[in-house]
């Protein structure tokens, strides 16, 4: 049997994950509309990169036993980065009359998407692979 290495994710590192064709299509609206200003076109809910994780893991029937919360400092990553990254999507959804998707709708349309969910599975295993 395999040995199964420990996956240790930031816990306290924040992000707005984004469905790429959510992203796309609020995108194409800018340009149809020639919209000015600053969009965000990014997912409409906060979550922490371990939350997001196990979010991803439980749709995905993936097995989460490996997975270990941990500080973003434990890490030990030289480069400075920011504990919160995500950003409102209230401008960009008035503004273009669209509805930026939450996490929990993003992955139920990758899951629609036969392609989106493949390309996710086979980079979950190149990932997983580089990690041994």
């Amino acid at each position: 049997m395999r040995k199964k290495n420990r996956i240790r994710i930031a816990n306290d590192l924040y992000t707005s994950p984004t469905y790429v064709d959510n992203c796309a299509k609020a995108l194409l609206k800018i340009v149809e509309k020639d919209a000015k200003g600053i969009f965000h076109t990014i997912g409409s809910e906060r979550m922490n990169r371990y939350d997001f994780t196990v979010k991803i893991g439980k749709v995905f029937g993936v097995d989460l036993s490996t997975v270990e919360p941990i500080s973003l400092s434990e890490l030990g990553r030289s480069a400075v980065r920011a504990k919160d990254t995500s950003l409102s999507t209230k401008f960009t959804e008035k503004k273009l009359g669209i509805h930026m998707l939450n996490i929990s709708d993003g992955l139920n349309e990758m899951i629609k998407d036969k392609v989106g969910y493949n390309d996710f599975l086979k980079l979950g295993i190149k990932r997983w692979n580089k990690t041994k």
